[in-house]
């Protein structure tokens, strides 16, 4: 993952058959259990393709999904953050 200004790029080297993609250490944590992510995801895009995906942050991560989305090369979703 990089981050740069508000915006945070997660790379997915081999994108899943399914369309669904657990980022674990991007679950949503108590901020009292360092070193995890606490910024708040605003908005997730991905880079190259115009579906916007659906996604969910729970205890477990950020799961995202997507319904059209097929690739043999790596996927970028860009993460708007606060």
């Amino acid at each position: 993952m990089v981050l740069k200004g508000s915006y945070l790029y997660a790379t997915v080297l081999k994108y899943p058959e399914g369309g669904i993609v657990n980022i674990q250490s991007l679950a949503e944590k108590d901020a009292s259990k360092l070193p995890h992510f606490h910024g708040i995801i605003k908005d997730i895009s991905i880079l190259g393709f115009d579906e916007k995906p659906s996604w969910n942050r729970t205890e477990d991560g950020l799961e995202i999904t997507t319904d059209h989305i097929s690739s043999d090369k790596p996927v970028v979703f860009k993460l708007l953050i606060d």
